[in-house]
């Protein structure tokens, strides 16, 4: 019966001479010899359905990507809650660069997810605006961690093992962040008071994906500045002395010897007295830092395209056009699965070469076992004498012998 039904439908989607098809393919696909060739978006003799299996797809990955996100911030609270000294959950919840991009991968991923899991429920009215809400959450993840970036590579002792937020990049952060917001407000506002051109009804929100575009764009000029600076020339805020290879060579300079010329230490310190590049995590954070700029790049074309889209997608047979759209997605999955993935390590935030520049030095010279004490044949760990709050794993704890009867601490006698 549904075989018959099909053969009745098309044979009234056009006859052998018309190639016209009923309804135009509802306006989502393109007619071939009376065949509608739908959008990927759409499926249906009339192109009248979302494609579920396309739809449930994408938006079980993101909501998956957004559940990742979630766990790993209630982990991260939970861990600093159980390090405090004095612990309380207000502490413990206090903002962080880890926490809060966390916290916004979370909702931008949850959004995105939403959208093509109920794609009727996202069509019409305010919540049509929420497929650009995407962008502007993005843009704060990546702008925080140029920020971040920027103070690792300005300022000096600042202790990057400890989780904390920006300090003299906040105001930039907040600025950029405003304009980014204040577009998604400004396409809010034009999408439920103005009406779109009639034969262009997404014309509002490609010319706001131009504009979100341009911003990604700028985002990335800085997250390479910073990230060459940090990842690649190894320089800044974080290194006090000067650097070799971690196997032992020395790396750059003239003749037979290996000097890292181009890394010179910004001032010498005595408490680091060498560093050795660790070309492991050296290798890991590069690979890391091209491939999200490459997607964030990839990304920001992708906006271009939308935004001129009147200009050549009429032009592009629609198998092209779908591919288009699959390619956009995969990688703005892949954009998104990047900051969880970085950010692994929910409970040792300073184990991540993200969070912790440091991680790029290994200190040879120091014993494997220094600052540490036993007491019957248990290892104490080692303490840090910073005034923060937390019990770090590094801590060290005076080891007193009960027996001794003397004063803990003697006078000295300079008779």
């Amino acid at each position: 019966m549904l075989h018959l039904r099909h053969l009745l439908v098309m044979s009234r989607l056009g006859n052998p001479g018309s190639g016209s098809c009923t309804r135009d393919c509802s306006g989502r696909g393109e007619c071939y010899n009376g065949t509608c060739m739908c959008n990927i978006r759409f499926t249906g003799e009339l192109c009248d359905g979302p494609n579920l299996p396309y739809h449930a797809g994408i938006g079980g990955v993101f909501c998956f990507i957004g559940l990742v996100c979630a766990v790993q911030l209630v982990m991260c609270i939970v861990s600093e809650y159980t390090r405090l000294k004095a612990p309380t959950w207000l502490k413990a919840c206090k903002v962080t660069t880890q926490k809060l991009i966390y916290f916004v991968m979370c909702i931008a991923s949850l959004l995105r997810g939403a959208y093509f899991i109920f794609p009727e429920s996202f069509e019409n009215g305010w919540s049509s605006s929420l497929l650009s809400a995407y962008y502007p959450l993005l843009l704060s993840s990546a702008s925080l961690i140029v920020c971040f970036w920027a103070e690792v590579f300005h300022l000096q002792g600042i202790s990057w093992e400890r989780p904390q937020f920006l300090s003299k990049s906040f105001l930039a952060f907040i600025t950029f962040n405003i304009i980014s917001y204040s577009l998604l407000f400004a396409e809010f506002i034009t999408t439920q008071l103005a009406s779109p051109p009639p034969d262009d009804p997404s014309f509002y929100h490609h010319l706001f994906n131009g504009c979100y575009a341009v911003l990604m764009f700028i985002v990335v000029i800085f997250f390479l500045i910073y990230g060459v600076e940090v990842y690649f020339k190894v320089r800044g805020g974080f290194v006090t002395t000067p650097l070799q290879l971690a196997s032992g060579g020395v790396v750059g300079g003239g003749g037979g010897e290996n000097t890292i010329n181009e890394v010179q230490p910004l001032q010498a310190d005595a408490a680091f007295p060498k560093a050795y590049i660790n070309v492991s995590q050296l290798h890991q954070s590069r690979i890391g830092l091209l491939s999200q700029a490459f997607m964030l790049i990839i990304i920001a074309g992708f906006l271009f395209s939308e935004t001129l889209s009147e200009f050549w997608k009429t032009k592009v047979p629609i198998n092209s056009r779908n591919l288009h759209d699959i390619l956009f997605r995969v990688v703005e999955i892949g954009v998104t699965l990047w900051f969880p993935a970085v950010l692994w390590n929910c409970m040792q935030p300073s184990e991540l070469w993200i969070l912790n520049p440091r991680k790029l030095l290994a200190k040879l010279d120091q014993p494997k076992n220094e600052g540490e004490c036993t007491v019957d044949g248990a290892t104490l760990p080692k303490v840090d004498t910073d005034d923060e709050a937390f019990i770090d794993k590094r801590e060290c704890w005076i080891c007193y012998d009960s027996d001794k009867k003397e004063p803990l601490i003697q006078p000295c006698d300079y008779g």
